[in-house]
């Protein structure tokens, strides 16, 4: 570029945008400072791959969670309680039953009788019969229509497609009970009829 002056030489001939930015980046962060900053940034691509890993999990256990009954109101069992209930006879009268059992069956009648009036439904009572459901009653399915005496079902797969529409519940009413004569407790306290296939267990 002869003959031209320093300051048209320049302008001709710019400093290109990349080697300017790194020149200064050179001057703002040293090779430790540098190294520094990878670490923190693969410690944290470490923790956000974590994260998705418990999300996913969690996910995972929700939706488990929402397949085996709502409000857990139902129990998952175990193949250990499976045996045990296949072993020993479902139990006739209130006197086959602790206290306890009775107590949690009465429970289960009173929250299913607020479903139906309307009030806050608060805790089922199921959970305090820690045994697997062998009955499912639907008091009030999916379409909103209260069954009394209610609806009886011996497995949850065939109970499911009364009570949801995918993992939609809407304002369905429905308990899972080991045994007859707890359906028939909780029905009794709920003021509901007793329907026949409980009745003849």
């Amino acid at each position: 570029m002869e003959g031209l002056g320093e300051k048209q030489a320049s302008k001709l001939s710019p400093e290109l945008p990349n080697s300017s930015l790194q020149t200064r980046m050179s001057n703002w962060v040293s090779a430790a400072e540098h190294r520094a900053l990878v670490l923190a940034v693969d410690s944290l691509r470490s923790e956000l791959a974590a994260l998705r890993l418990s999300y996913s999990e969690l996910q995972r256990k929700v939706d488990l969670l929402e397949e085996n009954n709502f409000e857990v109101v139902s129990h998952v069992a175990t193949p250990a309680q499976k045996d045990s209930v296949e072993e020993k006879p479902l139990l006739a009268s209130p006197s086959d039953l602790a206290a306890d059992r009775v107590a949690a069956a009465e429970k289960i009648g009173a929250w299913i009788r607020r479903c139906l009036d309307g009030r806050p439904r608060g805790a089922s009572g199921r959970e305090g019969i820690d045994l697997p459901s062998n009955f499912y009653l639907v008091i009030r399915d999916y379409g909103g229509v209260v069954h009394n005496p209610p609806r009886v079902f011996t497995s949850w797969s065939s109970a499911k497609s009364s009570v949801a529409s995918g993992k939609q519940y809407g304002g369905s009413v429905f308990v899972g009970v080991p045994t007859a004569i707890e359906g028939r407790i909780a029905l009794k306290a709920a003021g509901l009829d007793i329907p026949d296939l409980l009745s003849k267990q």
